[in-house]
């Protein structure tokens, strides 16, 4: 009895085997391209869309004036300086938020269709003062409320990790009260979702008609879900 033999494919000609490595060399060249640009555009494209895009989008969003003294990028991270925050409602003579500088991680791709996803923040003596007008308005709990929305104008994604302060102060004016309270060391780790904490060191509390009350250290820790107190 005669075996059967298994039937074999048809060699593949040549010239077919030829243009199938000649697309898979025109793929990996275009590939290759696009990685190129991407880490030659990566530098331009960040600070270019931080100042022309993020920037105004937050500056609406918040109705705060921001500053920028020079942005630079790479990628994955930027680098902001001088960065100052500012609205109407501020202390007499100082901003908001003063940044000596400010450095963020983000996701490179969504920078090609003009979006920021951010990945981790990082703000370098950071100078807060807060202001509570004697009619009961102050220059924070806006930005506090509006933070909540993960979405800043589609501009802006939070994918953050965690958000740093180092080195930083903190001024508190409450003029209905009368009453300030400086602390000219200030550090924070803010993770979302987790236990974040801010520490305060060498406090003083000033009140009318009281003599100062200080302190070497307060520690607060608490946690937040999107973007709400727990």
């Amino acid at each position: 009895m005669e075996r059967m033999s298994k039937p074999t494919s048809p060699p593949v000609p040549p010239r077919r085997n030829r243009r199938r490595w000649i697309i898979a060399g025109v793929v990996l060249l275009l590939l290759g391209a696009l990685l190129a640009t991407a880490a030659i555009l990566a530098p331009r494209l960040g600070p270019w869309l931080v100042r022309t895009k993020v920037i105004p989008a937050v500056e609406k969003r918040f109705n705060r004036k921001i500053q920028v003294g020079h942005v630079s990028g790479g990628m994955r991270s930027m680098e902001l300086r001088n960065v100052t925050v500012s609205g109407h409602k501020d202390c007499v003579g100082q901003p908001l938020l003063r940044v000596d500088r400010v450095r963020l991680r983000y996701d490179f791709w969504p920078l090609v269709s003009g979006k920021l996803a951010l990945r981790s923040l990082v703000l370098e003596r950071p100078r807060i003062c807060v202001r509570r007008h004697a009619d009961g308005t102050d220059n924070l709990s806006d930005i506090l409320k509006k933070l909540q929305r993960r979405r800043l104008r589609q501009r802006v994604r939070l994918k953050l990790s965690a958000i740093e302060l180092r080195h930083g102060s903190l001024t508190v004016h409450d003029d209905g009260r009368r009453a300030s309270l400086h602390a000219p060391a200030l550090t924070a780790r803010l993770v979302p979702g987790q236990e974040s904490s801010v520490t305060l060191r060498h406090l003083e509390l000033r009140l009318p008609d009281r003599a100062p009350v200080r302190g070497r250290e307060a520690t607060v820790r608490f946690r937040t879900k999107a973007g709400r107190l727990q």
